[in-house]
Order: structure tokens, then sequence, then C-alpha cells
């Protein structure tokens, strides 16, 4: 396979990824403490989250009060942030390496998040958010 033809698979998978993304009820932020040690995934419905409040929510510091839905203990537990996307029917090990080559390819250029969130770390669905 080109080069140029993986590129096209890859940029077409990531254009089905973004339009799903953008028509799902819910979005998943990975937030960390200060020292980067700890996570907690916030798990939002879109419908009560302000336009002009997501670009806060992407780089700044807020508090949550919200409800616990999980607790991920142990660095062999884990969280697919993908798991609502097309992506829930590969396997954890696929999604890996899918995510990984993307996150490495010098013809994509693209910033991949963390798709996989390893214990220790906590899930919340909000009840309120404070900037």
């Amino acid at each position: 396979m080109k080069a140029k033809d993986l590129v096209e698979q890859l940029s077409a998978l990531v254009d089905m990824f973004r339009e799903e993304a953008d028509a799902r009820p819910i979005i998943d932020f990975l937030l960390y403490d200060e020292s980067r040690t700890f996570r907690a995934i916030l798990t939002v419905s879109k419908k009560y989250l302000l336009a002009e409040g997501a670009p806060l929510m992407l780089d700044g510091e807020f508090t949550v009060l919200g409800k616990l839905t999980a607790v991920l203990r142990d660095p062999d537990q884990e969280m697919q942030l993908l798991r609502g996307s097309i992506f829930r029917y590969l396997t954890p090990s696929a999604t890996k390496a899918a995510s990984d080559y993307m996150r490495k390819s010098r013809f994509l250029n693209l910033k991949m998040p963390e798709l996989v969130v390893r214990g220790p770390a906590l899930q919340l669905l909000p009840l309120s958010i404070y900037s």
C-alpha cells in the first residue's frame, strides 16, 4: 500500500470519527491533577454544555460537583473513552495499535488523546461545573 493511499484511508477514518463524535449526545473529558498522577473521566451531556464553556473545559481550571460512577483502582483496570463510538467494535489492543500508529505517523500530524484510561482513575457524572 502506498503512503498516499494509507493517508487517505486514515484521513477518512478520522473524518468518520469526528462526524460520529459530533453526533454523540455525550462527551468525555479526561482531567488531570496538577502533578498529572491522578486522572478523572468527566462524562458530560452535550445538551448541558454551553458552547462558550467548552474551551474552558479543554484548557482551564474548574471545580466539579458530581456523582462517582466508576472507580479504577488498579493499573490493570481500564476504561475506553471510545466506548460509544465505532471503535467499540475493536479489541482494546487493536484500538491501541491504531491510535499509536496515528499518533506516530509523520503523514497525519495528529495530536491524539488517550483513548484508554488505566487506573487509578475515577469516572464522574457532573451535577455542576464551576469555573
